[in-house]
């Protein structure tokens, strides 16, 4: 991980980056020309210091803030430079990546920004006439100017759509999105990267699908000095768990306990439960694991400095702080990078209203919605007819994409690189190819219309079986300490004048 900035103010450039320096606290070297300017910030994971931006064969510059596991050489950046010359895109489209990328045409005056497929890295641009500014963090945008509309909708939704921000001419680039500006003319195209896929669907075998999942977790845990696991009780963080466990990495596996206050009506069970199911796994792996303590969400809301670090705003609380207490433990301990279990929900079938979402009722009522909302850049028709591909195609683009976003800024606040172990491209390109029909099968073993039958049955005698065959699970989670929603409401737009004021 790193953080990167462009400006066609090139006299900002050392300020917008020294604004989001905790990304990259290893070092930083910027760029200039009279037009535009690049900057970067550096975290060293692997002990070999990768300085960008750097110039490529063809006279262009260029900045990659993520990983690139296919990469032949230490040198990430190195090595996409002279693919992407030599390949153009079709090098995002084959390789296994997460990453944003920002490339620079001193000739043409293109400014290319590309997002990974899925939005494991953040990436944001500010277009006013002429006027460009891209960053990997909101904090280093120098005008900001709130855009009240798109936050209603983001208080109704809990989600920040597609290239939406809190922001005026601040936008996102989204999953699997190209965005091309021209510092001389003020044009801006896009393209989206899935609109090139064409997924064929085959009939399911659980060793292959075994085989490819692994592999996954494997790819993306590669090249780390010190690595943190966040693990729950619940089956993806623990299927990640196990997959590594008997690799060379530095492992250090972290779990929270939640701080109980008598009087309050807060189901401290089962969020004691999830402490002991994971303490559980790591004495069945050999492990020790850091117990971190996490409180009420409620109680976050008065402490804002990721906010004020990151400026980027979470509506659901409850997720944030136990993320925000083991990210303060692992970077205090050492650790570079964070391996999650993030997505594996949205690849087969994990949320119990997944149900109502394959019905043809919500297809009409949601599924028309977000073609016509986002057919700009939703690629709708990967997937043919399927509608359960397609639905969790959705879901993988919007609500797993605010968890992974959520995850990175709390890492990158920290001074740490997150990584989804279930999100390589080939894994979810293969997962997508399998028939959706085949992600929902019931089966004996499990209670009816079990989800994840996929996960549970095609990792069977590899994971602990109370892990394997638990139904209930809380997740990354905190209890709030008044479930009343429009108090909860008030005290996420509290967050926004919070903001807003701070930025003056």
């Amino acid at each position: 991980m790193c953080g990167f900035v462009g400006t066609t103010n090139t006299q900002n450039v050392e300020l917008m980056l020294s604004k989001q320096e905790f990304r990259g606290p290893d070092g930083s070297r910027f760029w200039s020309n009279k037009e535009f300017a690049i900057g970067h910030c550096l975290l060293d994971i692997n002990g070999k210091k990768q300085f960008q931006p750097i110039e490529t064969p063809n006279g262009n510059i260029i900045a990659f803030n993520g990983e690139m596991y296919d990469s032949t050489i230490q040198n990430d950046t190195m090595w996409l430079a002279n693919m992407y010359e030599t390949y153009g895109r079709k090098v995002l489209e084959w390789s296994d990546w997460h990453g944003s990328i920002i490339h620079y045409n001193p000739k043409s005056g293109d400014i290319t920004l590309v997002r990974d497929h899925f939005g494991a890295k953040p990436l944001w641009y500010y277009k006013k006439g002429k006027d460009i500014e891209v960053s990997t963090s909101l904090r280093s945008f120098l005008t900001k100017e709130s855009d009240r509309r798109n936050w209603e909708m983001h208080m109704k939704t809990k989600q920040w759509f597609g290239r939406m921000t809190q922001w005026k001419y601040i936008h996102k680039v989204a999953p699997g999105e190209v965005v091309t500006l021209n510092t001389r003319k003020g044009t801006i195209r896009t393209e989206n990267l899935w609109k090139y896929y064409k997924i064929e669907s085959h009939d399911l075998h659980l060793p292959e699908f075994k085989d490819k999942l692994i592999e996954s977790i494997n790819k993306v845990a590669k090249n780390i000095q010190k690595t943190g696991l966040f693990l729950s009780g619940g089956f993806d963080s623990t299927m990640a768990f196990s997959a590594v466990k008997d690799s060379d990495l530095d492992l250090h596996i972290y779990s929270c306990k939640y701080h109980e206050q008598r009087g309050r009506k807060w189901d401290h069970e089962g969020f004691r439960r999830e402490f002991g199911k994971a303490k559980h796994t790591c004495l069945e792996f050999g492990y020790d694991v850091n117990e971190v303590m996490t409180y009420p969400a409620k109680r976050y809301m008065n402490h804002m400095h990721w906010i004020e670090k990151t400026h980027f705003l979470w509506a659901d609380k409850n997720r944030t702080s136990p993320r925000y207490e083991m990210c303060k433990q692992a970077s205090a301990d050492g650790c570079k990078v964070i391996l999650t279990g993030d997505s594996a929900d949205e690849l087969v079938t994990g949320y119990k209203h997944h149900e109502k979402r394959f019905s043809d009722e919500y297809n009409l009522e949601t599924m028309n919605y977000v073609k016509y909302k986002h057919r700009r850049w939703f690629p709708t028709k990967s997937f043919g007819d399927d509608l359960i591909n397609n639905t969790l195609f959705h879901d993988l683009l919007t609500t797993s994409e605010q968890n992974i976003l959520t995850t990175d800024q709390t890492c990158g606040m920290f001074g740490m690189e997150s990584r989804p172990v279930f999100l390589t491209q080939s894994f979810v390109k293969y997962i997508m190819s399998i028939k959706g029909t085949d992600k929902l099968k019931d089966n004996p073993d499990y209670h009816p219309g079990e989800w994840k039958w996929l996960l549970r049955e095609g990792m069977k005698d590899y994971i602990p079986e109370h892990v394997r065959l638990r139904s209930q699970k809380i997740g990354w989670s905190s209890p709030w300490d008044n479930n009343n929603k429009e108090v909860q409401t008030r005290e996420q737009k509290e967050q926004l004048l919070y903001l807003e004021e701070m930025c003056k």
